[in-house]
C-alpha cells in the first residue's frame, strides 16, 4: 500500500481494509521516512511500513511472514 494514493490516500485505505477485513496483512511501502507517517500507518492496522529504497532483500525478508507462498 502507497501513502500517497489519489482519491483514497493509503492510511484511510489500510483503516478500511483491516475493518472490513482483518485477516488481510497491509504493508505500507512509502517514500515517506517521517515518524509521524510511520505512526500513523502503523495505528491504521498496518502490519509493516518499508521504504521504499529499501533494497530488495529487505522487502522480502519484511513481506515473508505476509506471504502464503514463497514465490510470485
Amino acid at each position: 500500500m502507497d501513502i500517497g494514493m489519489p482519491i483514497l490516500n493509503g492510511i484511510e485505505a489500510t483503516k478500511q481494509i483491516v475493518n472490513q477485513h482483518p485477516a488481510i496483512a497491509v504493508v505500507i511501502l512509502s517514500m515517506y521516512s517521517d515518524e509521524a507517517y510511520v505512526m500513523r500507518a502503523l495505528t491504521a492496522g498496518a502490519r509493516a511500513y518499508l521504504l521504499k529504497d529499501s533494497a530488495a532483500r529487505d522487502l522480502m525478508s519484511a513481506s515473508k511472514p505476509f506471504r502464503k507462498v514463497s514465490h510470485f
